[in-house]
């Protein structure tokens, strides 16, 4: 779709995250080939969002940023959510992570079934 210089449009990605990992409590988080993973290691889960959508949610959360804001993110595979959520404690704005397992509830699979069956 991009014509002749298809070949040279690459998708953005965030600056620093290649073959880095962190720590944030029970969430490691790197990134890889184009997205970024959040493992909980610990409960086996993993949330995979594409790299440039996971800046934007970042760079969103962090505009009008509040103790207790919480966005959650649904990982590419509709399966895995990560929540994050900002708190404030003795003046230092911190962030947890949480990964959950998600389903489709019966509205929301019927209308993704519809379009899928449309394309």
């Amino acid at each position: 779709m991009g014509g002749a210089r298809e070949k040279h449009l690459t998708p953005s990605k965030g600056k620093g995250l290649t073959g880095k990992s962190i720590q944030v409590n029970a969430v490691r988080i790197h990134e890889s080939t184009g997205e970024v993973h959040l493992h909980d290691d610990n409960n086996k889960r993993k949330c995979s969002v594409e790299t440039s959508r996971f800046w934007k949610i970042w760079d969103s959360f962090k505009q009008d940023i509040w103790d207790g804001k919480t966005t959650t993110v649904v990982g590419k595979d509709g399966q895995t959510s990560a929540q994050l959520t900002a708190r404030l404690a003795n003046n230092k704005l911190d962030l947890d992570i949480v990964l959950d397992s998600i389903e489709l509830a019966p509205n929301f699979k019927m209308v993704d079934d519809f379009v899928s069956s449309s394309s």
